[in-house]
């Protein structure tokens, strides 16, 4: 690839987010969080990990989207 080489169409391949049904309760995304006894992590802390981790995911798989898009578009 020299200078002035397009890059070329990026596969369309699509990675999908993980969705998490919460019957109750659902925590709160939380990027800066406490865990009281790291050795015995609580549910409800466990709760804020796993929506946090999944909040910075999906937010990534949108960001990755965009860039494909931008790519195939040329820009």
């Amino acid at each position: 690839m020299g200078m002035g080489t397009r890059f070329e169409k990026p596969d369309s391949t699509a990675a999908s987010a993980m969705v998490i049904t919460w019957t109750s309760n659902e925590p709160t995304v939380s990027y800066a969080y406490t865990v009281a006894q790291g050795d015995i992590i609580t549910s409800t802390e466990t709760g804020i990990v796993l929506a946090t981790h999944n909040a910075q995911i999906t937010a990534a798989l949108l960001e990755i989207a965009e860039l494909k898009s931008n790519l195939s578009a040329g820009l």
